[in-house]
């Protein structure tokens, strides 16, 4: 008897000093901002989370579009800046500076009174073209640029054409491992002039 009052005696304090053992834990809340994200299963979805990441403004699903070879290419731009003597503002445009450059965009356009507004579409032109493995994706863009410290908000409109190669990685996911970007009409404000503004 004494025997079982000691074992209820012990299981008593152990039960009544210490939560329920056999409850699930609660799963611990997101560190920072989520934003809009899909598995990026088909070409155009990395298109839409780019476009998501760059409106929400979060650097780390922007990134998550693109491979670790990823290069950004603008060739018009990049003649106009060898004129200026410049050249080294589209020189060796890699993720690292990819990801740098619109750390510093987002923070900016964040923190102040600027803002953009981005509109993304299919560029009726060219159709875009979708292998097994690979993609090319034709985007049309305006950039509406503004700052409401102005009596005037609407300072700027940068436009042009994207051309995005993809490919498929691990676990079928497809990323973006080449950007070229061009003004609709050679000279015009463009997306590679916005962002190298922050090089």
């Amino acid at each position: 008897m004494k025997k079982f009052t000691l074992i209820l005696f012990i299981g008593m304090l152990i039960f009544s000093g210490c939560k329920n053992p056999f409850k699930t834990r609660s799963s611990a809340a997101p560190t920072g901002p989520r934003g809009t994200w899909n598995p990026p299963t088909t070409p155009e979805t990395v298109i839409q989370n780019l476009y998501y990441a760059y409106t929400e403004k979060i650097i780390d699903n922007y990134a998550m579009c693109f491979s670790d070879s990823f290069v950004f290419s603008a060739p018009e731009d990049s003649i106009e800046a060898i004129g200026q003597n410049q050249p080294e503002r589209f020189w060796n445009w890699n993720l690292a500076v990819e990801r740098n450059v619109t750390f510093g965009l987002f923070n900016l356009y964040s923190s102040s009174s600027k803002r953009y507004v981005l509109v993304l579409d299919k560029n009726q032109d060219q159709p875009d073209v979708k292998g097994d493995t690979s993609a090319i994706l034709y985007r049309n863009y305006l950039i509406y640029l503004y700052d409401y410290d102005k009596a005037e908000p609407l300072v700027g409109v940068a436009k042009g054409s994207s051309t995005f190669y993809l490919r498929q990685s691990s676990y079928d996911f497809w990323i973006i491992y080449f950007w070229v970007d061009r003004p609709l009409l050679t000279g015009e404000y463009d997306w590679a002039k916005f962002k190298s503004q922050f090089r």
